[in-house]
């Protein structure tokens, strides 16, 4: 996958294992959607851009991971080591696309820890526009605005694919610029020190 961080190396997002992933030692990286205790045994659903997978976290397969295990919480980022199982007769989960298998952690990295989030990362919560707006870097956690940044990167390859098959170039002009930093004011179009001059295109071709 490309990222190595803190000695980990990511090889599959969550949602790429499967039942025939069973038995392969993989490294799994995201957010910490629940942590529950049952019974001595952790059990973490770990989140990335893909969706969730379940990780346990047993204290006799390894006691240190066991304890950071213990201290995580909601939207911590960690890094997991462990072994692709397959889940209890009984504990599968239809409603999840990695609902057969589970990962049993034996090394842990808590690669940066979080607050409490003002809201859940879920697509049911009932919170104000307002409030996620001003959170807007949590609310584009939810599935939801996953699955809409998604579909509007596909649109965008999409066009971008079919004009470049149709022998157009993207550019960008001097005069069609992105927003400045620092709150600066918009450079607008047409512009004032080019009179009669409204460029608003940046594809073109037969150049």
């Amino acid at each position: 996958m490309g990222e190595d961080i803190k000695g980990f190396s990511r090889t599959h997002r969550c949602t790429a294992l499967s039942s025939s992933n069973i038995g392969e030692t993989v490294v799994v990286m995201g957010w910490v959607q629940k942590r529950r205790d049952h019974g001595g045994v952790i059990f973490i659903d770990l989140r990335d851009r893909s969706g969730l997978v379940q990780v346990i976290f047993n204290p006799d397969i390894d006691n240190d991971s066991f304890e950071k295990a213990d201290s995580l919480r909601s939207e911590y980022v960690v890094a997991v080591r462990g072994k692709v199982e397959a889940r209890p007769e009984g504990n599968v989960n239809p409603e999840l696309v990695t609902g057969e298998i589970e990962i049993n952690g034996f090394e842990l990295e808590v690669l940066d820890s979080a607050k409490t989030p003002p809201f859940i990362i879920s697509d049911d919560i009932d919170v104000s526009e307002e409030l996620r707006l001003k959170h807007r870097y949590i609310d584009l956690r939810r599935q939801k605005m996953k699955n809409i940044i998604g579909l509007r990167h596909k649109v965008m390859k999409i066009t971008r694919d079919y004009l470049d098959e149709q022998g157009f170039w993207e550019i960008e002009t001097p005069i069609l610029t992105k927003s400045s930093p620092e709150g600066a004011r918009d450079y607008l179009v047409p512009s004032r020190v080019n009179p009669g001059c409204f460029c608003i295109t940046t594809i073109t071709t037969d150049i």
